[in-house]
């Protein structure tokens, strides 16, 4: 019979690093090294990741704040563009020859004048035939009123309260295309809409 303890030797292999005790304390301490400079990489992303998620609340924060200001930019712009339009008057039929003196002469009876504009063409410089009066108040523009239907220059003129300017479909197409959120597939549906015109023939 065999014995069991021989047995058990035959079956017993070595190995170096099982049996090795330095081995074994260098194998353990690199995993350990491993471990800490794994834990040093984890914290490191998660600063980055920290700093990235302020500075994309920081940015957010920024372009709020324009968006308010331009807002109260153009709410400011409108007000004055509406305070100016409620103490103006459009005159029309204006002869070509008068000059914005004659036109100013002609209408100081009404009240104390700011500005007058008489209207021209860009290219030529030529008169279009009326203008616009701007007067210190609003009663000023009411009472310039009366002189609707009157003779400067011998041509019986127009005189009606100035209409605010409202923004036209070339001025929204811009506005659109300055937005960052633009979206492309928006673009031939505006262009289809801004070149066909439709004229009664």
């Amino acid at each position: 019979m065999t014995n069991n303890t021989d047995i058990l030797e035959l079956d017993y292999e070595f190995d170096p690093v099982l049996d090795n005790p330095d081995i074994q304390e260098k194998t353990e301490t690199s995993k350990i090294h491993s471990k800490t400079i794994l834990k040093s990489e984890i914290n490191i992303i998660e600063l980055e990741s920290e700093k990235l998620k302020k500075i994309q609340h920081n940015l957010k924060n920024e372009f709020v704040l324009k968006r308010q200001s331009r807002a109260q930019i153009e709410l400011r712009v409108l007000k004055e563009r509406l305070d100016c339009d409620s103490r103006s008057i459009y005159v029309g039929n204006v002869d070509y020859q008068a000059t914005a003196e004659e036109l100013k002469n002609y209408f100081c009876v009404c009240g104390p004048i700011k500005r007058v504009t008489i209207a021209s063409n860009r290219n030529s410089g030529h008169p279009k035939g009326f203008g616009y009066i701007e007067f210190d108040n609003k009663d000023s523009a009411e009472v310039a009123l009366v002189l609707h239907q009157t003779y400067f220059r011998k041509r019986q003129i127009k005189v009606n309260s100035k209409r605010t300017n409202r923004p036209g479909m070339s001025t929204k197409i811009l506005e659109i295309f300055r937005e960052p959120a633009f979206r492309c597939r928006e673009f031939p549906l505006l262009i289809l809409y801004s070149t066909f015109n439709p004229k009664k023939k």
